[in-house]
């Protein structure tokens, strides 16, 4: 319940904030059956946010594990919007034996056909080329085809027009499906990992696409009208933004929470002026 109206909401300030969303090759996407979502990550948490809002199966997420030490509230929450914790080396190594409880929920997510998205990055950049990819995502894999699950791997591509601007373009490119019994014969996990990740990276790689469409009149007129309506938090947000995260992945992060945040409240501000004037 929480997950859909979050999505949904999601998905309306998304229209507000950006001046177009483009998809490629979206036939790829299998909309049924176990996956894993391996998209590109070099705009932080915005990176999640789009892909959700760019299909209509629920996914589930891998995010860092110290957000889940903070409270019980919060904890709560992130299992409602389904994130479970994946633990880094630099959150505590008494921690990384947790890392083996999600990856088991991982494969019995699997088994009821539900899909997971890893970002196999492993870390954020703001750039428009690969980083190495870690194993964690095709170690995954590996554990999900020994029980038996027909576990696929959708590689997404997201492509940014710029990581410092507001309300810019996105390209998001679906790679083929890649099914996991067909990655090899051999039952031994480094040769399943080492061809699995390089068909993963070939498949990001050929979806980098820098060319963006211009708008149609009312695929912009959206994002115009929604900047005439929300300036003064437009504003506010941009402003938090480049105090705060102007040096790091997070600003356009930080410029759709601010909004996302505010955006209710600001319009039942609206409302009850436009009442008490007229």
């Amino acid at each position: 319940m929480i997950y859909s109206l979050l999505r949904n909401y999601a998905r309306f300030v998304l229209k507000l904030l950006n001046k177009g969303t483009f998809y490629h090759t979206r036939e790829h996407f299998p909309e049924t059956g176990p996956l894993i979502l391996a998209p590109t990550h070099a705009n932080s948490i915005m990176d999640g946010i789009l892909v959700t809002c760019a299909i209509k199966r629920p996914i589930w997420f891998l995010m860092r594990g110290d957000m889940f030490n903070k409270s019980k509230f919060l904890t709560a929450l992130l299992n409602a919007c389904k994130i479970k914790p994946l633990f880094r080396p630099s959150e505590g190594k008494e921690n990384m034996s947790e890392n083996d409880i999600t990856m088991a929920a991982c494969v019995e997510l699997f088994k009821q056909n539900e899909a997971v998205l890893i970002f196999p990055e492993g870390i954020s950049l703001n750039q428009n080329e690969l980083l190495p990819l870690k194993k964690g995502l095709a170690r995954l894999a590996f554990m999900s085809k020994q029980e038996g699950i027909p576990i696929q791997i959708s590689p997404i591509t997201l492509n940014y027009e710029d990581y410092k601007s507001f309300g810019y373009k996105t390209n998001i490119t679906f790679g083929k499906t890649v099914i996991a019994q067909e990655i090899t014969e051999d039952t031994k996990e480094p040769k399943f990992v080492k061809l699995l990740t390089e068909e993963i990276r070939n498949s990001l790689n050929a979806g980098f696409n820098r060319i963006f469409k211009q708008n149609s009149f009312f695929g912009g007129l959206v994002y115009y009208l929604g900047w005439l309506l929300n300036f003064p938090i437009y504003f506010l947000a941009i402003f938090l933004a480049k105090k705060k995260a102007m040096d790091s992945v997070f600003f356009e992060t930080v410029i759709f929470l601010v909004v996302l945040a505010i955006l209710p409240f600001y319009w039942l501000l609206l409302g009850m002026s436009y009442f008490l004037i007229f």
